[in-house]
């Protein structure tokens, strides 16, 4: 399955504007990253992880 590119055409729908696209693909990734040690490996490598936490990061208002 992420030998096709799902998980580079996932990290552009992570991008998009609209909150039910994003909303919709990070449920995709968390199925993905349930499958085994390989599937979460490649999706640390390919750098979505990293774009959901600075995208979450980005959204937590400031209190102090």
């Amino acid at each position: 399955m992420m030998e096709l590119g799902l998980l580079q055409k996932l990290k552009v729908l992570l991008k998009s504007k609209a909150d039910e696209v994003r909303l919709e693909t990070i449920w995709i990734i968390s199925n993905i990253l349930a499958e085994d040690s390989y599937a979460i490996s490649k999706v640390i490598s390919e750098g979505i992880l990293a774009e959901i936490m600075a995208q979450a990061q980005n959204e937590i208002p400031q209190v102090f």
